[in-house]
């Protein structure tokens, strides 16, 4: 017998001496029941963990007594699974299946190509890929270790300089993938595992050929990874695609932060440098990640060669002895035909003002150089010019110190109160000078860019708080004293710390009515769209039965928010009544059981919907309260869940049938 878990030897429904979990198979409808063989030789285990487009189980290799990874391809709201009847996949309508077989004809060519790089350093090691169960698996090395989501969340955020040499196997293995004409697009730090300080990454479920450009890709991602042209499905997507992906990632595992989506940012980019953040990165390595995360493509890193110099050049602090960096755009560079049209393709418009162009990085690199250069300098061989200006100083001072001296000679012969030598005075002023400094400029710099001025000049400072209700002066210099330009041996800084601003309505302010919640009656699912228009790009899915609260209409359109977003759905699938029937026609979503248990979430800020039932397993979203979800079934003090198209597990205590249950608020 194997733990369902681990795949190794362990007792039924007891606890595994291995992994130390109880060993209980899942019962999740849709997926593979645990046990099931595949291929004739390979045990199907629980799942680890289910996307857009596939289940991935942990499994057995029955042969080589080794434990593997399986890929199922399972297109989530294409594909359907009554495990209770069958294990075989199926469609409820044409439109469904062609596209459905579509992409599994894609799956096992994308399975084809990458496996070419099994063994690659860096990349997951594919074993096998075959056709079962009307559906397509791959089978792929079992990699231990967490991936860089848990990472961080368990050790602290990484130094830069760490990660990116970590990084350069993985960018030297995609180069050879895109050489291939494939790209990963699905790049993220839950998709790459680090053992031993070894990364690899996995997943290449999202992964599609690029070399023909007309044809359009479908619209998968994740936010905060995902490059504006990753949201169009006629976007010019390419190497520079995954350039952006392992650039956020990278940008995610240094700050702790998800950097803003790409969409967002093509509208007004708010994304902040990470040595803003607190982020232990050098200038040349900050310069180099913000190149690869530039807003539009053509002002991007354009692939991982140009990366991977660009990268070993700031690792190195620019010695002499490495080539500089080229230009990404040099219209003398012969390209090959799947290049993009980099004069056409040209963006007008909003301007990432926080990325370094390659012609400004080089000329910062250069000037660095030089300096370094001049620093080596042996000192026969340096200039004249400092020898000149020291001595010329020098000269003036002298004259200077003649007429101070003349001058307080003559104030000592007409004043006889004051007893101070000339000779006194200047000790004095000689004294002052040597503990005072010229205080520089402060105010709205950041507190990590003052202290290091301070530190640089060896002053004193005290720093002080002051909440300010503007974000923009968080964390930045306010006040200083002594004021820039005057002289003095300590600083005392005022530091904004921003506060949302309670706002609280007049005691006679007329009541506000309540809003106006709808419910979805789709069968599966309703796409929360950025427009009124059915060909919009859809910005999240809407449960059966999930609450939106409604803000306007337009035409067949509500325009609502869900989760903390705004956007617009189709009227025919939403009613105030949540117990309205079904909506079943195909133009939304695939039929389901219509009779489906809903629940809602009572927690007072979220709930975690988690991979197993156990409150030690890995979150794979979070709940906000009062949200909708279904319910599959039940696992000890776990409901099993749907949540916004992924299925795992959550608490029973923090959900009610009632929407308005009282909020729990324990631990």
């Amino acid at each position: 017998m194997y733990c369902f878990n681990c795949m190794q030897e362990a007792e039924a429904r007891g606890v595994c001496p291995h992994c130390h979990k109880q060993n209980v198979p899942d019962r999740i409808p849709h997926h593979l029941p645990p046990g099931t063989i595949l291929n004739g030789k390979y045990v199907v285990g629980n799942s680890l963990g289910e996307g857009g487009f596939g289940i991935t189980y942990v499994g057995l290799d029955k042969q080589l007594q080794m434990r593997v990874a399986i890929k199922e391809y399972y297109p989530l709201g294409n594909a359907n699974r009554n495990n209770s009847q069958s294990n075989n996949v199926y469609t409820s309508t044409q439109s469904q299946t062609d596209q459905y077989d579509k992409g599994k004809e894609r799956f096992m060519r994308e399975a084809q190509s990458v496996a070419q790089f099994s063994g690659a350093q860096g990349v997951v090691n594919v074993k096998n890929y075959f056709e079962e169960n009307n559906t397509a698996y791959i089978i792929m090395e079992y990699l231990e270790g967490e991936n860089l989501l848990q990472h961080i969340n368990r050790h602290g955020n990484f130094a830069a300089d760490k990660l990116f040499r970590l990084m350069l196997p993985m960018m030297k293995s995609l180069r050879e993938i895109h050489n291939k004409g494939v790209i990963h697009r699905d790049i993220s730090p839950d998709n790459i595992i680090i053992h031993n300080d070894t990364l690899t990454l996995t997943d290449f479920g999202s992964a599609r050929y690029y070399s023909n450009q007309s044809n359009e890709m479908s619209v998968m991602l994740k936010q905060g990874y995902a490059p504006e042209e990753q949201y169009r499905s006629t976007g010019n997507q390419g190497t520079w695609t995954d350039v952006y992906g392992l650039c956020a990632t990278i940008y995610k595992c240094i700050t702790g932060v998800t950097p803003q989506n790409g969409l967002d940012r093509a509208h007004v980019d708010q994304l902040k440098l990470p040595s803003e953040l607190g982020a232990d990165i050098s200038k040349p390595l900050e310069a180099v990640l913000m190149y690869g995360m530039a807003v539009y493509h053509n002002d991007r890193c354009r692939d991982m060669n140009e990366l991977m110099e660009m990268t070993q050049n700031a690792l190195n602090n620019l010695d002499p002895n490495v080539p500089l960096v080229h230009a990404a755009i040099d219209t003398d560079r012969t390209v090959s035909a799947n290049d993009i049209d980099w004069n056409a393709q040209k963006q007008v418009g909003n301007v990432d003002n926080r990325r370094i162009p390659p012609a400004d990085l080089r000329q910062q690199q250069q000037q660095l150089r030089q300096e370094q250069q001049g620093q080596r300098r042996e000192p026969e061989q340096q200039s004249k010019a400092p020898v000149i200006a020291a001595v010329s100083i020098a000269a003036v001072a002298v004259v200077l110190a003649i007429v101070v001296l003349i001058l307080m000679l003559n104030k000592n012969g007409d004043s006889n109160t004051d007893s101070t030598t000339a000779a006194e005075s200047t000790a004095v002023a000689t004294h002052d000078a040597s503990v005072s400094a010229v205080i520089p400029d402060l105010v709205g710099k950041t507190y990590k860019e003052a202290t290091a001025l301070l530190d640089k000049q060896e002053l004193d400072y005290e720093t002080k708080k002051e909440t300010t209700d503007d974000p923009e002066k968080d964390n930045k210099v306010l006040v200083q004293d002594p004021k820039a330009g005057e002289t003095g041996s300590k600083v005392t800084i005022t530091v904004g710390s921003y506060e949302q601003p309670v706002t609280e309505p007049p005691t006679d302010a007329p009541t506000t009515a309540a809003p106006t919640i709808l419910y979805c009656r789709a069968d599966e699912y309703a796409n929360l769209r950025t427009s009124p228009s059915s060909s919009s790009t859809s910005i999240a899915r809407i449960p059966s039965r999930g609450a939106v609260e409604l803000l306007d209409s337009s035409g067949d359109f509500y325009y609502v928010t869900y989760n903390g977003k705004t956007g617009y759905v189709w009227k025919v699938v939403f009613s105030e009544d949540r117990n309205a029937p079904l909506y079943t026609d195909e133009k939304e979503t695939a039929p389901v059981a219509p009779s489906a248990n809903i629940m809602y979430c009572c927690a007072d800020e979220y709930a975690n919907l988690r991979v197993s039932p156990s409150s030690d397993s890995t979150s794979i979203a979070e709940i906000p309260s009062r949200a909708a979800v279904e319910v599959l079934g039940t696992s000890g003090e776990f409901y099993h869940v749907r949540y916004n198209g992924k299925t795992g597990y959550v608490w029973y205590r923090v959900f009610s049938k009632d929407r308005y249950a009282a909020l729990y608020t324990g631990d």
